[in-house]
């Protein structure tokens, strides 16, 4: 394509705009306008005015050799853009929403075995419930806790306390000291 066509095609394109934006200022202000539109109408309107009027500015800076790519109006093209993604997702669900219907015997096929699920989770912890329950009816709870060693001890103070007391008469060797005792008597 020749740089002439190119012109003349940009030529033909900047006078239907030209056109275009004749008519909508004819009919007021921008508020006049969106007053009698749904907020999906306005916001369309609003987004292409704004990508037209910054592409417009955007195409006028390259045509006078201005460096774009710093230049503020970058940004505000990629707001439009971003406020174009958001806008076109929303877009696309109005349509489908319309659209959905409810197939009542699918949802049963999915909803029933996770609500018997829930049901047998349920009962499951009522069973654990009732089992802990019985477990601690069942167990005798100790006041004091137990000295594992307190046996031991007892057990070597008493020994402490025959040998005071002379019941217990220690053992040195094979000897029995009670043995020896009884020896020594007897002679």
């Amino acid at each position: 394509m020749s740089i002439q066509t190119t012109l003349q095609n940009t030529q033909e394109e900047l006078t239907k705009l030209q056109i275009l934006i004749q008519k909508l200022s004819e009919k007021g202000n921008l508020d006049q306008i969106t007053e009698a539109m749904s907020q999906k109408e306005q916001i369309e309107l609003n987004l292409n005015l704004a990508y037209t009027l910054s592409s417009i500015y955007y195409t006028y800076l390259k045509l006078n050799f201005v460096e774009t790519s710093s230049h503020p109006i970058m940004n505000e093209l990629l707001r439009i853009q971003e406020a174009y993604q958001k806008y076109l997702p929303s877009q696309i669900k109005q349509p489908d929403q319309k659209q959905m219907s409810l197939d009542r015997e699918a949802a049963k096929r999915f909803i029933q075995p996770n609500l018997k699920s829930l049901d047998d989770n349920q009962n499951y912890q009522q069973k654990q419930k009732k089992l802990i329950e019985e477990d601690k009816n069942n167990t005798t709870r100790l006041e004091q806790p137990i000295d594992i060693w307190k046996n031991e001890k007892d057990q070597q103070d008493q020994n402490k306390q025959k040998l005071i007391r002379g019941n217990l008469i220690p053992q040195t060797g094979h000897l029995k000291w009670k043995d020896q005792i009884e020896k020594l008597m007897k002679k």
